[in-house]
């Protein structure tokens, strides 16, 4: 805003001076991962997804995953629910080894999956060193590199991972490379991990980051959105992807209203949004993705956006 110009907001006089020194400069690491689907939310995201008992939550999020494996953007999932041997039909074909599957709903669990992550990044980072180490001795190899010249730590990697042993390149143990890594949670309301104080909380806090960046993708499946045993607020406040099905309690359909719309969408907008998908449809859900950078932020199911008219002036 230019200086000196006056701005009005509920009949409060108030003015903007710019400092441009001052403006904050943007990271070059990007928010969530590339060349995704257009078509689907962005990775890696914090998904709730709320529905009383037979809504079909379970059936939606586990083919959302089921989207992003046909995309190439899924290649480990971690289920953690205490129904997961009664609906295993649900699951078999995201995961790569059944014990992936967890049944027990104690903090343990999500300390060993916070394991596995921290795995898998430790073993990406060892392909990509002796990816590039592979390169500097092919290099030596072939004589276009003196000795002299490699790194000294170059020097005692070779003799760590017998680099000499490789005739190619190593492969990657996935076809990202880098893993992409989801997680599943069902059927946990009023468990130890869904208390406030566990460590669930701070993985979904910092979920972009564990695994030293790697990442990971979670979505909580719980009967309520709000009810005391459900989805701590903490985790609530940081999801960018609900997935919302119909509730009775006008009530709390107007407090799910209130914590989730914002500057993207109105209150009136969401809840118009959430009558298109639910009213007429007990297994219909809204879904609200915040990342959607084309405004599109409001769906029915997976594969209709809503799109708000605009009002005449």
């Amino acid at each position: 805003m230019d200086d000196d110009k006056e701005t009005h907001n509920s009949n409060i006089n108030y003015r903007l001076e710019h400092i441009p020194s001052l403006e904050i400069s943007k990271p070059k690491k990007k928010a969530f991962l590339s060349n995704q689907n257009p078509n689907l939310p962005k990775l890696h995201t914090l998904c709730i997804a709320a529905a009383r008992r037979g809504g079909g939550k379970t059936t939606a999020v586990t083919n959302l995953i089921r989207f992003y494996k046909k995309s190439d953007m899924c290649d480990r999932c971690f289920i953690i629910s205490p129904t997961a041997v009664s609906n295993k039909e649900f699951y078999h074909d995201l995961v790569n080894d059944e014990s992936d599957i967890y049944t027990e709903m104690d903090n343990s669990v999500i300390k060993h999956v916070i394991d596995q992550i921290e795995e898998e990044a430790k073993e990406y980072k060892e392909y990509i060193r002796i990816k590039e180490l592979f390169d500097v001795w092919k290099k030596f190899e072939n004589g276009k590199l003196d000795i002299s010249k490699i790194d000294p730590q170059d020097l005692f990697d070779f003799d760590m991972f017998n680099i000499w042993e490789y005739d190619e390149p190593p492969k990657p143990k996935y076809k990202n490379e880098k893993p992409i890594i989801h997680v599943l949670i069902d059927d946990c309301m009023g468990s130890q991990i869904m208390r406030p104080n566990s460590p669930l909380v701070n993985l979904c806090i910092r979920h972009r980051h564990v695994g030293d960046g790697l990442g990971c993708s979670i979505y909580i499946l719980t009967q309520s959105y709000v009810a005391h045993g459900s989805v701590p607020r903490p985790i609530r406040e940081n999801a960018i992807l609900l997935m919302l099905w119909g509730v009775r309690d006008e009530k709390l359909r107007e407090q799910i209203a209130e914590e989730a719309c914002g500057i993207q969408f109105t209150k009136e907008q969401f809840l118009k949004a959430y009558d298109v998908c639910t009213k007429d449809n007990q297994h219909g859900f809204l879904l609200v993705d915040y990342t959607n950078d084309k405004k599109k932020y409001l769906r029915k199911g997976f594969n209709d956006y809503i799109i708000f008219e605009a009002q005449p002036p």
